[in-house]
C-alpha cells in the first residue's frame, strides 16, 4: 500500500527484504522431521543435527543491528505484535530522553525479560539454545562472515539471516538451503513479519519527480527486483527466483509488514551499538 498524508502519496513500495530462516536441506531430510512449521520443529531439528562437528543454529549476534532486528523478529513472531510494538515505543521513549547508554538499556531490558514482558520469551528460547549448546557460548562474536563460512563447510543446519544476506552467499553453499519465515509457537492469528519495505519517495513536485516513481513502480519494478535480490512489492510483477516470489507472498498473506527494529526504534549508531551490548551482556 502506497504511504500517504494530506491525501497526497509520500511514498510508493517497491522491493521487500525480509528476516529468513534458512534450513539446510540434508540435515533436514536426515532428521526424519516431517515439516518446520512451528518453533518446536526448529529446536527438534536443532537437537537431531547436534554433534562434535556441527553447529547447530546460528545467527550474527557480533552485529549490533543484525542481532537486535534478530530479536525484534523473534519477539514478533513468539510473543505477537503487540508485544513489538510495546518494546518499540519503550524503545524509543528511551531514545527521546536522551539517555541511552547500556546502563540504562539493561535496566529496560530486565524490565522487559520478566514473566510476560515483551522479551521474556524471546530471550527464554535463546538462552535455552545456548544451554543446552543448540547455538555456540560465543554466539555474541558470530559475524556473518562466520556463518558464510559454516555454511560453506557444511558444518550448520540452521541459520538467520535476511533475504538480501542470502544473496551473498556463492551458489553452490546457498542451494543446499532452503528459506523459510519464522514461524510461530502453534497455529497463529495474524502475523506481521520482519520484512523492511524500500520506498520511493518524490522529494519533488517537479513532474520528472513524479514519472520517475511511477516507472520505477510500474515498469522497472522488474529489473530492480533482478538487480537487487529483493521481492517485489506489486502483485503482478515477475520475480527473478522462488526466493523473491516466497517473500512476497508470505507478506502478503500477513498483516502489514515491520521494518527492522534496529531502524525502528533508534536513529544513531551509538543507540544500536548501547543496546545490542546490553542483550550480549544477558547472552554471555
Amino acid at each position: 500500500t502506497a504511504y500517504s498524508a494530506n491525501g497526497k502519496i509520500t511514498g510508493v513500495p517497491l522491493l521487500i527484504d525480509n528476516y529468513e530462516i534458512d534450513v539446510n536441506l540434508n540435515a533436514f531430510k536426515n532428521s526424519g522431521i516431517p515439516a518446520v512449521n512451528f518453533w518446536n520443529d526448529i529446536e527438534r531439528l536443532a537437537e537431531k543435527t547436534k554433534s562434535a562437528s556441527v553447529v547447530p543454529v546460528l545467527f550474527s549476534a557480533g552485529n549490533d543491528e543484525m542481532l537486535i532486528n534478530v530479536f525484534g523478529a523473534l519477539v514478533e513472531s513468539l510473543s505477537g505484535v503487540q508485544a513489538w510494538n510495546s518494546m518499540t515505543s519503550k524503545l524509543k521513549a528511551l531514545s527521546d530522553s536522551g539517555n541511552i547508554t547500556v546502563s540504562s538499556c539493561t535496566e529496560l531490558i530486565s524490565q522487559m525479560a520478566q514473566e510476560d514482558g515483551e522479551l521474556y520469551k524471546a530471550l527464554s528460547m535463546i538462552s535455552s539454545w545456548k544451554d543446552s549448546g543448540l547455538i555456540p557460548k560465543n554466539i555474541t562474536q558470530i559475524t556473518f562472515r562466520d556463518i558464510n563460512a559454516y555454511m560453506a563447510a557444511n558444518l550448520t543446519a540452521i541459520t538467520f539471516m535476511t533475504l538480501s544476506q542470502h544473496r551473498t552467499i556463492e551458489y553452490k553453499t546457498i542451494s543446499q538451503y532452503s528459506s523459510i519465515y519464522y514461524p510461530s509457537l502453534s497455529y497463529a492469528n495474524e502475523r506481521h513479519f520482519a520484512a523492511p519495505v524500500v520506498l520511493a519517495v518524490p522529494l519533488s513536485k517537479n513532474k520528472i519527480a513524479r514519472n520517475s516513481v511511477e516507472l520505477m513502480a510500474n515498469t522497472l519494478q522488474p529489473s530492480l527486483c533482478s538487480q537487487t535480490g529483493l521481492a517485489p512489492a506489486q502483485a503482478n510483477c515477475s520475480t527473478p527466483d522462488k526466493q523473491s516470489d516466497d517473500v512476497r507472498y508470505w507478506v502478503a498473506a500477513s498483516g502489514a509488514p515491520l521494518p527492522a527494529l534496529s531502524d525502528a526504534a533508534f536513529t544513531k549508531k551509538t543507540e544500536k551499538a548501547a543496546f545490542a551490548s546490553a542483550l550480549r551482556s544477558l547472552l554471555k
